[in-house]
């Protein structure tokens, strides 16, 4: 009876914001990397306690940043709010949009986020770089470039 009772409660489960929203991102976006917070708050659920407060900062394109801090600190909160999971009061803006504004699935699919912890990727470097494979090998080629790893990772590829 306890699958039963949890596949009810599944079904009364709200959809989250922003699954209704149809605006979508442009199709270069993001193409600066610029990431602006604005007075954002964060709570994991509805009326619970906020675990990010009145928060402002921004990152300039091609700037490199570290967030440290003790457990419980709000670095996950960070990383949370910038995916859109949760009640997020203020305003996130990634190169002059506002994401609240836009589709959820389609700005969660351009978002990228590195674990703090250090694990080898399941699959080749292909897919873990292009999971939807979307892109061509050239376009891949092209980012590995740009990120200054084309080199490290061109002596992984074969040979014909």
């Amino acid at each position: 009876m306890t699958s039963a009772e949890r596949i009810l409660a599944y079904t009364e489960i709200k959809p989250e914001k922003g699954h209704e929203i149809n605006e979508q991102p442009r199709k270069e976006w993001p193409d600066l990397g610029k990431i602006k917070f604005k007075n954002v708050s964060l709570r994991y659920y509805e009326n619970g306690p906020k675990a990010l407060k009145d928060l402002s900062f921004q990152i300039n394109p091609c700037e490199k940043i570290c967030v440290a801090g003790r457990t419980g600190a709000g670095k996950s909160s960070l990383i949370a709010a910038l995916m859109r999971i949760g009640e997020i009061e203020g305003n996130i803006i990634i190169d002059n949009a506002d994401i609240q504004y836009l589709n959820l699935q389609s700005t969660r699919q351009r978002i990228s986020v590195i674990s703090q912890s250090p694990e080898l990727f399941n699959g080749s470097i292909r897919e873990n770089l292009n999971p939807t494979g979307e892109f061509d090998d050239t376009e891949i080629w092209k980012v590995l470039d740009q990120m200054q790893m084309k080199f490290s990772c061109s002596k992984f590829t074969r040979k014909a």
